[in-house]
């Protein structure tokens, strides 16, 4: 339990990376990544919550019920604003506007708030790896050989890479939900932020680029 416990910390000092990095650029963060920053700050602070509640006993699975509207509807307004076709973002928006009532009322009427909602949550993931997957394309298409250098690349392969492994976490989950399973979890999470830590440090780069000022450790090459 102890290394679990260890693993979790970590977690939370990766979580604080991408914050870390967008409150230090971020008079050089886009109106996307500043909404995307704030997003980053509530989920260390729905982390800490849960973190609290579990060491004081008491069932968190409702925050995390809470937390997973707000975080898609962040997400979506994000990754909608780098789709070209206004046809493309309402669908994205009415695919939200389902889950988000799907959800509602599974988590009060059906699971009355107290479970984790494994099925809005598996959902979740499907939407997030479609509309990731596409939004990479477009990019790769739009980009010219230069996509690493897009900070929407990473956003969106962190986002494919942990919806991914959510999508397994949550297979399991119920047949399987001993420590092992949770810390494969914790560490996709990882790797995860680690990633957006990195899109922020790019979109940084490229905005002082783009307004003549040096980068702070120099260009990256690819």
């Amino acid at each position: 339990m102890n290394s679990f416990l260890y693993l979790y910390y970590a977690y939370l000092a990766v979580v604080a990376l991408p914050i870390l990095a967008g409150l230090f650029g971020y008079k050089h963060l886009g109106r996307d990544m500043r909404i995307f920053w704030i997003m980053m700050i509530i989920t260390m602070i729905t982390e800490i919550v849960t973190l609290i509640m579990a060491f004081m006993g008491l069932n968190n699975n409702w925050v995390h019920n809470v937390f997973l509207p707000i975080e898609s509807t962040l997400f979506t307004y994000v990754l909608a604003g780098w789709l070209s076709k206004r046809s493309e973002k309402k669908v994205v928006y009415i695919s939200l506007v389902t889950f988000i009532s799907l959800h509602s009322y599974l988590a009060v009427f059906i699971l009355d708030n107290k479970q984790m909602n494994t099925v809005t949550s598996t959902l979740m993931c499907i939407y997030y790896a479609i509309l990731a997957s596409y939004t990479i394309f477009q990019i790769q298409k739009a980009d010219y050989g230069a996509i690493y250098q897009d900070y929407r690349f990473w956003i969106c392969g962190a986002l494919l890479f942990y919806s991914a492994g959510d999508l397994t976490f949550f297979r399991y989950y119920v047949a399987y939900s001993g420590i092992t399973i949770w810390e494969a979890h914790i560490l996709i999470n990882i790797a995860t932020y680690c990633t957006y830590a990195w899109g922020f440090r790019v979109h940084i780069r490229n905005g002082k680029r783009a307004k003549g000022e040096p980068a702070i450790s120099g260009p990256v090459s690819f």
